[in-house]
């Protein structure tokens, strides 16, 4: 009878420890690879883990363009390579809590953050948002009837005053690796937008603007392969939505269009997830020198990785059409753990942020 006893004892601690068994185990030790297409009870885990990381999915156990998108996010924010795929570095950094894959307590809704909240990226100043500022979709329609320069000049005061969204206070982390070394940048997850997490509009700026702003709140505008990392380690890569060319491109109207087509995309995955393909940035460059009335810009990458639109210099400073964006690159970054400015590396030529050698038109003026 004891015998009999101790036997069944083992058998419900050994049963015991197996359902504690973390299923991320197999993914750490190299076992296991999870991927777009993996399907099962990891997959779960992993969802769940990462929902722990605040990045919310349904524990449904595919591993779908969301939880890729949430991989990528948690890559980037860790600094690991930033390919969607969880392997056992993504998987050690996720930790080795217990992610049984029983049915959970789905998480309750949070409410809205404080509008007044302000991000904690280190050396970005953007000002709280005053709690009587407007919805995006509101501000843009004060705009109607104005001249370009007038609803420019709206956009920028409703930008300084803090109108912006709470999830682009919270920049990302960009990873540059050259020849031993590693740049860390914190980049904005999307390009500039007034107003807050349920109803923004990501405004187009002459670059004047741009670089008004950038100043104000210890950012710098990006260059050509700062762009093009971007749109390599960014969490969603969707496609340029595209209207009728024509004068109407600077038109309220297209940007709602544009807006609207942008947004049906981006709104299956999580806000402050590092976004590209959506818009044409306002680039730095020394071609520029030789040009300084004018504007480059640069990007709104295809699927394929090629940009739709190449450096160009075309256009006079002060045009801006629905197409434009506007990427803020924290000044503050890190050199091998190190505090180093991001227009020195300008300056420079640093070849990670500049193809052209050391930049001297490192602002619009």
């Amino acid at each position: 009878m004891l015998k009999t006893m101790t036997i069944a004892t083992c058998c419900v601690v050994s049963f015991a420890t197996l359902a504690a068994a973390d299923p991320l185990d197999a993914v750490r030790s190299g076992q296991v690879l999870l991927r777009r297409g993996s399907r099962g009870p990891t997959v779960a885990a992993l969802q769940q883990a990462l929902t722990q990381e605040g990045y919310p999915l349904s524990a449904d156990g595919i591993f779908g363009i969301r939880t890729e998108a949430a991989v990528r996010a948690f890559q980037g924010s860790r600094g690991l390579s930033v390919d969607g795929v969880v392997g056992p570095a993504t998987a050690g950094a996720l930790g080795s809590g217990n992610t049984s894959t029983q049915p959970q307590p789905q998480p309750q809704p949070q409410p809205a953050p404080n509008p007044g909240t302000v991000g904690s990226t280190p050396g970005v100043t953007i000002p709280a948002r005053p709690s009587s500022a407007r919805a995006g979709s509101a501000v843009l329609a004060s705009t109607n009837g104005m001249s370009l320069s007038q609803r420019g000049a709206v956009f920028e005061r409703e930008i300084l005053a803090g109108n912006v969204p709470n999830f682009e206070r919270s920049f990302v982390t960009l990873t540059l690796r050259s020849g031993g070394s590693t740049l860390e940048l914190k980049v904005c997850p999307d390009w500039l937008a007034v107003g807050h997490d349920r109803d923004f509009i990501r405004v187009p700026l002459d670059p004047r603007s741009a670089q008004r702003i950038a100043d104000r709140f210890g950012c710098v505008l990006p260059t050509r392969p700062l762009v093009n990392a971007i749109w390599q380690q960014a969490a969603l890569k969707l496609r340029p939505v595209t209207l009728t060319p024509g004068s109407q491109m600077q038109s309220n109207e297209w940007l709602r269009r544009n807006e609207a087509g942008n947004e049906a995309q981006r709104r299956v995955s999580p806000l402050g997830l590092l976004v590209s393909g959506l818009k044409k940035d306002v680039v730095l460059t020394n071609r520029l020198n030789s040009r300084p009335s004018k504007v480059a810009i640069y990007g709104w990458h295809r699927q394929s990785g090629s940009p739709w639109q190449p450096l160009s210099t075309v256009h006079g400073w002060s045009y801006v059409d629905y197409s434009h964006g506007i990427r803020l690159i924290a000044r503050r970054a890190k050199l091998d753990g190190n505090p180093v400015d991001v227009d020195q590396l300008y300056a420079r030529g640093d070849s990670r942020v500049s193809d052209e050698g050391p930049l001297s038109w490192r602002r619009y003026r």
